[in-house]
Protein backbone atom coordinates (compact mmCIF):
# COMPACT_ATOMS: atom_id res chain seq x y z
CA UNK A 1 0.00 0.00 0.00
CA UNK A 2 1.56 3.27 -0.95
CA UNK A 3 -0.10 6.46 -0.42
CA UNK A 4 0.53 10.15 -0.51
CA UNK A 5 -1.01 12.43 1.61
CA UNK A 6 -1.76 16.21 0.46
CA UNK A 7 0.27 18.87 2.02
CA UNK A 8 -2.53 20.12 3.62
CA UNK A 9 -1.03 19.88 6.92
CA UNK A 10 -3.24 17.45 9.53
CA UNK A 11 -6.42 18.47 8.45
CA UNK A 12 -9.32 15.91 8.18
CA UNK A 13 -8.32 14.32 4.48
CA UNK A 14 -4.54 14.03 6.31
CA UNK A 15 -6.05 12.52 9.10
CA UNK A 16 -7.95 10.17 7.16
CA UNK A 17 -4.52 9.20 5.19
CA UNK A 18 -2.84 8.62 8.00
CA UNK A 19 -5.71 6.19 9.64
CA UNK A 20 -5.03 4.24 6.12
CA UNK A 21 -2.15 2.40 7.80
CA UNK A 22 -4.24 0.23 10.38
CA UNK A 23 -4.51 -1.88 7.66
CA UNK A 24 -0.91 -2.55 7.28
CA UNK A 25 -1.01 -3.60 11.43
CA UNK A 26 -3.45 -6.45 10.20
CA UNK A 27 -0.18 -8.08 8.14
CA UNK A 28 2.09 -6.76 10.54
CA UNK A 29 0.80 -9.46 13.30
CA UNK A 30 1.16 -12.56 11.52
CA UNK A 31 4.94 -11.44 10.95
CA UNK A 32 8.01 -11.42 13.19
CA UNK A 33 7.89 -9.11 15.95
CA UNK A 34 11.06 -7.07 15.05
CA UNK A 35 11.44 -3.80 13.74
CA UNK A 36 15.13 -3.78 12.91
CA UNK A 37 14.57 -3.39 8.80
CA UNK A 38 11.22 -4.30 8.64
CA UNK A 39 8.23 -1.92 9.46
CA UNK A 40 4.71 -2.11 8.90
CA UNK A 41 4.77 1.67 8.05
CA UNK A 42 7.31 3.73 6.24
CA UNK A 43 6.88 7.72 6.95
CA UNK A 44 8.42 9.65 4.93
CA UNK A 45 8.22 13.16 5.63
CA UNK A 46 7.71 15.10 8.68
CA UNK A 47 5.45 18.16 9.32
CA UNK A 48 2.68 17.60 10.09
CA UNK A 49 0.88 14.93 8.15
CA UNK A 50 4.15 12.59 9.27
CA UNK A 51 3.62 13.04 12.81
CA UNK A 52 -0.32 12.30 12.73
CA UNK A 53 0.89 9.05 10.74
CA UNK A 54 3.50 8.60 13.13
CA UNK A 55 1.30 9.06 16.07
CA UNK A 56 -1.74 6.73 14.61
CA UNK A 57 0.77 3.79 14.31
CA UNK A 58 1.97 4.30 17.64
CA UNK A 59 -1.85 4.07 18.79
CA UNK A 60 -2.47 0.78 16.52
CA UNK A 61 1.13 -0.51 17.95
CA UNK A 62 2.48 -0.65 14.52
CA UNK A 63 6.24 -0.93 13.89
CA UNK A 64 7.31 2.13 12.25
CA UNK A 65 10.06 4.29 10.84
CA UNK A 66 9.34 8.20 10.50
CA UNK A 67 12.66 9.81 7.76
CA UNK A 68 12.65 13.77 8.00
CA UNK A 69 15.25 14.59 5.13
CA UNK A 70 15.74 17.97 7.43
CA UNK A 71 16.96 17.87 10.84
CA UNK A 72 14.69 19.44 12.50
CA UNK A 73 10.40 19.02 13.00
CA UNK A 74 8.05 20.69 10.56
CA UNK A 75 9.62 20.02 7.27
CA UNK A 76 8.13 22.44 5.02
CA UNK A 77 6.85 24.82 8.21
CA UNK A 78 10.36 25.39 9.36
CA UNK A 79 10.87 27.85 6.63
CA UNK A 80 8.24 29.46 6.66
CA UNK A 81 8.44 33.50 7.67
CA UNK A 82 8.36 34.22 11.02
CA UNK A 83 4.59 34.90 12.35
CA UNK A 84 2.99 33.04 9.08
CA UNK A 85 -0.08 31.54 10.32
CA UNK A 86 0.25 27.66 9.84
CA UNK A 87 -2.91 26.12 10.90
CA UNK A 88 -6.06 27.38 11.67
CA UNK A 89 -8.58 24.19 12.05
CA UNK A 90 -8.96 21.77 15.44
CA UNK A 91 -7.45 18.69 14.76
CA UNK A 92 -8.14 15.11 16.20
CA UNK A 93 -4.56 13.17 17.00
CA UNK A 94 -4.73 9.95 17.53
CA UNK A 95 -2.95 9.76 21.41
CA UNK A 96 -3.48 13.64 22.26
CA UNK A 97 -7.12 13.88 21.27
CA UNK A 98 -8.88 16.77 19.56
CA UNK A 99 -6.88 19.94 19.35
CA UNK A 100 -8.24 23.46 18.91
CA UNK A 101 -5.96 25.40 16.35
CA UNK A 102 -6.69 28.89 16.30
CA UNK A 103 -4.61 30.87 13.42
CA UNK A 104 -1.74 29.15 14.89
CA UNK A 105 1.77 30.85 14.11
CA UNK A 106 4.57 28.99 12.48
CA UNK A 107 6.57 28.94 16.00
CA UNK A 108 4.04 27.71 18.05
CA UNK A 109 3.07 25.54 15.73
CA UNK A 110 6.67 23.77 15.90
CA UNK A 111 6.63 24.14 20.01
CA UNK A 112 3.81 21.85 19.75
CA UNK A 113 4.92 19.34 17.72
CA UNK A 114 8.04 19.34 19.68
CA UNK A 115 5.85 19.19 22.64
CA UNK A 116 3.77 16.35 21.39
CA UNK A 117 7.23 14.35 20.94
CA UNK A 118 8.15 14.67 23.92
CA UNK A 119 4.54 13.56 25.17
CA UNK A 120 4.16 10.30 23.36
CA UNK A 121 7.66 9.61 22.39
CA UNK A 122 7.35 9.51 18.77
CA UNK A 123 10.55 8.48 16.87
CA UNK A 124 11.75 10.59 14.15
CA UNK A 125 14.65 9.90 11.97
CA UNK A 126 16.36 13.07 11.32
CA UNK A 127 18.70 14.14 7.93
CA UNK A 128 17.92 10.63 6.69
CA UNK A 129 16.31 10.92 3.07
CA UNK A 130 14.39 8.79 0.63
CA UNK A 131 16.74 7.91 -2.37
CA UNK A 132 14.00 5.23 -4.36
CA UNK A 133 11.50 3.13 -3.50
CA UNK A 134 10.03 -0.38 -5.41
CA UNK A 135 7.81 -3.32 -5.30
CA UNK A 136 9.77 -6.49 -4.07
CA UNK A 137 7.64 -9.64 -3.02
CA UNK A 138 4.17 -7.79 -2.16
CA UNK A 139 6.00 -5.71 0.08
CA UNK A 140 7.99 -1.78 -0.66
CA UNK A 141 12.03 -1.87 -0.59
CA UNK A 142 12.77 1.97 0.37
CA UNK A 143 16.28 3.04 0.00
CA UNK A 144 17.74 5.74 2.01
CA UNK A 145 21.38 7.53 2.36
CA UNK A 146 21.49 5.22 5.90
CA UNK A 147 20.34 1.82 4.41
CA UNK A 148 17.28 -0.48 2.47
CA UNK A 149 13.80 -1.36 4.87
CA UNK A 150 11.35 -3.48 4.00
CA UNK A 151 7.49 -2.04 4.76
CA UNK A 152 4.27 -3.16 4.24
CA UNK A 153 2.90 0.69 3.68
CA UNK A 154 4.85 3.77 2.46
CA UNK A 155 3.00 7.11 3.48
CA UNK A 156 4.41 9.86 1.74
CA UNK A 157 3.63 12.75 3.80
CA UNK A 158 6.23 15.35 1.72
Amino acid sequence: MLCALPQCGCGDISVQAARVLVGASIFQNSMPNTCLYFYGALIVGCGPAGPCAGLSAIQHKLCYKLLEQEDSLGAAVYHYPRQKVAMTAPVELALMGKVKFNEMHKEKLLKFWQDVVQKTGLQVSFRECMEAIERQNGRFAVRTNRGVYSAIAVLLAM
